[in-house]
């Protein structure tokens, strides 16, 4: 409900349309969904012997055309909604976009997210998953 009442009252008081705003969200979101389509074809790399095992499994240069399209699209998607903004909504979806960098950085930075952390955590996840699917077979 929060979250509704936030997407009717923001356009009153800021001037923004609803689709300027729906704008705001979908262009950080198409930035990152880029993003993750490069790094599933790392994590592939990474991790060759779950891959072979994975449920969804194809040869590797058909996924990597299929993440290579996905990067492209939401490059694309993000394009296309920034360059219908209006000048005030451009500046203020630059400024989202490096508020997000920003934050990043400081939480790993200040330790309050630690890479380390992270990478560790990826491993572990990958080692079930490994296990898991030895099991099986």
């Amino acid at each position: 409900m929060a979250l509704f009442f936030a997407f009717t009252i923001i356009p009153l008081f800021t001037g923004l349309t609803v689709d300027s705003l729906i704008s705001l969200i979908m262009i950080p979101a198409m930035i990152m969904n880029a993003y993750m389509n490069i790094a599933l074809i790392r994590l592939v790399k990474q991790y060759p012997e779950q891959w072979k095992r994975a449920t969804l499994h194809m040869p590797t240069p058909i996924f990597n055309c299929l993440c290579a399209a996905g990067f492209l699209c939401a490059c694309a998607v993000a394009y296309y909604l920034f360059k219908d903004l209006d000048t005030v909504s451009k500046i203020l979806c630059i400024i989202i976009l490096a508020a997000m960098l920003v934050i990043a950085q400081i939480c790993l930075r200040t330790g309050k997210v630690k890479k380390e952390d992270l990478m560790s955590k990826r491993e572990r996840i990958a080692a079930a998953a490994i296990a898991a699917t030895s099991d099986e077979d």
